[in-house]
């Protein structure tokens, strides 16, 4: 039970990451990305190659962090330059990232790397980093302005507020938060594959969904805090199902397991009020 929840815990943790990434995008920019299972991949690819070439784990994680900005950038590129609906954008570039991992990576499809205890610290600091950083960005005169973008582009735009920015930044810091929770799964679990970061998007709907039901309050700190905890949460709930005694489920009902939750959690909170899920 003990290792259960400690690993549930570090999952937790690794997933708040990709959560908070996933809100900035959904709730902050109101910008469907689709871009997350891509930098997911991005992030644990080049963790590990920076890895396996004597870089620290902080290093390495700080450049998956870089890598998931750029994929984020990319996403921005095609959805403000070619006028690519963003919903396309980030499943291109998506679709895209798979194959340059393969190339980063030599055509191998996996890689074994080393455990170290202490990365579970380094998560921990990364974390409580991520939250104290964004949950001050988003109260100063630029993250009021973001958070404008997300709420109406032409009122925005008419207050000389760019758009094209915001969107940018929102999509790079997002996509960042991403890549790093997929350095951390590396680092954690020892390997990287690079189908790893399939249902990436979905786990990080859950976790915010879940977080937002958890602590239903507008404040960005509070906000920020609740993708954490329902990253936590998620991970537990769906441990104590698959490790329990019910004859009916099995390791191999994860995605049914998932969906039920969000789709429970949505319908407890339309029966409550307006839900913008």
């Amino acid at each position: 039970m003990g290792g259960e929840l400690a690993l549930s815990l570090q999952l937790g943790l690794i997933y708040g990451l990709v959560a908070v990434g996933v809100f900035l995008t959904f709730r902050v920019l109101n910008f469907a990305d689709m871009t997350c299972d891509g930098s997911f991949m991005v992030g644990g690819c080049v963790a590990s190659m920076l890895l396996r070439n004597g870089f620290s784990p902080a290093l390495a994680v700080l450049g998956a962090g870089c890598g998931g900005a750029f994929t984020g950038c990319g996403t921005a590129f095609l959805h403000l330059r070619f006028r690519i609906s963003d919903i396309l954008a980030g499943i291109l570039i998506a679709f895209m990232a798979y194959s340059i991992n393969l190339r980063i990576l030599g055509g191998m499809p996996n890689l074994t790397l080393s455990t170290d205890p202490g990365r579970e610290l380094l998560l921990a600091a990364c974390c409580c980093a991520v939250l104290l950083a964004f949950g001050y960005l988003l109260g100063t005169d630029f993250g009021l302005a973001f958070r404008s973008v997300g709420q109406n582009r032409e009122l925005a735009s008419s207050q000389h507020i760019s758009v094209k920015t915001a969107l940018t930044f929102g999509l790079a810091a997002g996509n960042g938060c991403v890549a790093m929770g997929g350095a951390f799964f590396c680092l954690t679990q020892g390997f990287y594959d690079v189908g790893s970061g399939s249902g990436t998007l979905i786990v990080g709907l859950a976790s915010l969904v879940i977080g937002e039901a958890i602590l239903p309050f507008r404040s960005p700190w509070i906000r920020l805090l609740a993708c954490f905890l329902g990253s936590i949460a998620y991970r537990l709930a769906v441990g104590f199902a698959l490790h329990s005694d019910m004859p009916f489920l099995r390791p191999s009902d994860f995605n049914l397991l998932t969906a039920a939750l969000i789709i429970l959690t949505l319908a407890l909170r339309r029966r409550k009020g307006p839900c913008c899920a």
